[in-house]
């Protein structure tokens, strides 16, 4: 699976590049202010979540379904029209393991991926996602 076949990230314009997803802002993402509305910005940080899970777990992706069960979020500054916005999700390493060894032992089990937003190397977003991944 990947994260830019989904059909809403299909119809946002984010498409996977490497270990991120990217959106090149489009008049239609903008804001009553001109920016990239708020909703646009973490539909990019929610894609970054769920490609680093991709990413880092290839392997489950047959097994297992994942969905989003919450998310902590702090918008940094505006995203401006003029330049791409660029996702990418992070694990911490022990919780990745115990996420693993939890998920084949239970058949499910939670994870945390933290997920920063960046334009032009500044930062416009960071959260944490909660995912709960059980067998199909």
């Amino acid at each position: 699976m990947d994260v830019a076949s989904l059909p809403f990230n299909k119809t946002l314009g984010i498409t996977a590049d490497g270990p991120r997803v990217l959106l090149p802002p489009k008049a239609e993402h903008l804001n009553h202010v001109n920016t990239v509305h708020a909703a646009v910005v973490y539909a990019v940080a929610e894609g970054a979540s769920g490609h680093c899970l991709l990413q880092r777990f290839p392997e489950i992706a047959e097994s297992f379904g994942a969905v989003l069960r919450g998310s902590t979020v702090k918008y940094r500054r505006p995203a401006n029209p003029d330049s791409p916005l660029y996702g990418v999700g992070s694990l911490n390493e022990d919780d990745a393991i115990s996420f693993l060894e939890t998920l084949h032992s239970r058949g499910r089990a939670s994870v945390e991926v933290a997920v920063s937003v960046t334009q032009k190397d500044a930062e416009t977003f960071t959260g944490k996602f909660n995912w709960f991944a059980a067998r199909r």
